[in-house]
């Protein structure tokens, strides 16, 4: 209806192993196609599981989008990054199951500055 606000649409956050399993959802039925790699900010709360923790399961977007979700609590940057750490963010970035992503999210810098203080 012209004039009217566009309905928001909240961002569906999927683990990246759940992206191997049959039945999957297909990127491509969505307007955005986000890459999300971090920390705890990107991960369920060990603690309270499905509290509402993960930044992700909190966005709310003009369009349509879903988010592969490598994240992992306590991740640095510097294991997020490495190929062998990570093997399934790697192939989703440059790998066998890369695409053009219309967004990549990162989180991360907590957990770096805690390793870096304490050496």
């Amino acid at each position: 209806m012209p004039g009217s606000a566009e309905r928001p649409n909240r961002l569906k956050p999927v683990q990246s192993f759940e992206m191997m399993r049959e039945g999957a959802p297909m990127l491509g039925d969505f307007g955005l196609q986000c890459l999300a790699q971090g920390d705890s900010w990107f991960s369920i709360n060990t603690l309270r599981p499905f509290s509402g923790s993960n930044l992700l399961m909190n966005m709310w977007l003009s369009r349509s989008a879903i988010a592969v979700d490598c994240a992992d609590p306590g991740d640095t940057l510097a294991h997020m990054l490495d190929s062998r750490q990570d093997p399934l963010f790697y192939s989703f970035l440059v790998g066998p199951h890369d695409q053009a992503w219309s967004v990549i999210l990162l989180s991360g810098g907590g957990n770096d500055l805690i390793d870096a203080i304490q050496t």
